[in-house]
């Protein structure tokens, strides 16, 4: 019985170095206080990267644990106190994942206050710019809320097959059928994981544009 992977790394967006050069003083403020937002959305973000660390760990962990539960006898006392440690590992990688949640929940706030700013551009080229930014976001950030509740049912499949393998007369086919769940929950995660990231690097590159088009150098 293997079990699929089950370390995700999610990217977050990136701070951009930019200068001024051109702009005009009519749209200047309103993009200003843009670029102060997103930065501060950045900012936010930031603060994930240690979490990830940690839920990369606590995955590893868990890896570990399942190899070692089912090379022991079924039943006994040792196999049933790792199957133990091993649901305790599920309840703080749950715990991480919904910091992880509220985390993007106050960045995604951050991010819509800029709503209003973008509101008031009026060069056309630079409004489109500042929609496709916007929509790029709230696409990342439904693409995350998919992955919290799909990485949530994969914990959930993981402390059922935890608990089956505490058993003494659980059956081998009854153990392959939730070691299957478990693989297939994961295996959607890793889908959801690969599509977040994606919107990432798109909500990055349409932030690149829509400040190249405010007259604003990247470095």
């Amino acid at each position: 019985m293997v079990v699929l992977t089950k370390m995700r790394n999610i990217l977050t967006v990136a701070a951009l170095t930019i200068i001024l050069l051109s702009s005009c003083a009519k749209e200047k403020s309103d993009v200003e206080k843009i670029h102060s937002i997103l930065e501060e959305t950045a900012i936010i973000e930031k603060s994930l990267e240690k979490l990830q660390r940690s839920l990369v760990d606590l995955e590893r962990k868990d890896s570990k644990a399942f190899k070692k539960i089912i090379a022991l006898e079924k039943g006994g006392k040792e196999r049933i106190v790792l199957s133990n440690e091993a649901i305790g590992i599920s309840d703080k990688r749950k715990e991480l994942v919904e910091k992880e949640r509220e985390y993007i929940e106050k960045a995604q706030r951050k991010f819509n206050s800029a709503k209003a700013n973008m509101d008031k551009l009026t060069d056309p080229d630079l409004k489109k710019a500042a929609v496709n930014l916007s929509k790029s976001m709230n696409d990342r950030y439904d693409s995350h809320q998919k992955l919290y509740e799909y990485y949530l049912n994969g914990l959930q499949h993981d402390k059922k097959l935890y608990g089956l393998l505490k058993k003494k007369n659980i059956s081998v086919s009854r153990l392959e059928k939730e070691v299957k769940e478990v693989n297939d929950a994961y295996k959607t995660v890793m889908e959801m994981n690969d599509a977040f990231n994606e919107a990432t690097k798109k909500y990055n590159s349409e932030k690149k544009t829509f400040f190249r088009k405010a007259g604003w150098k990247i470095k």
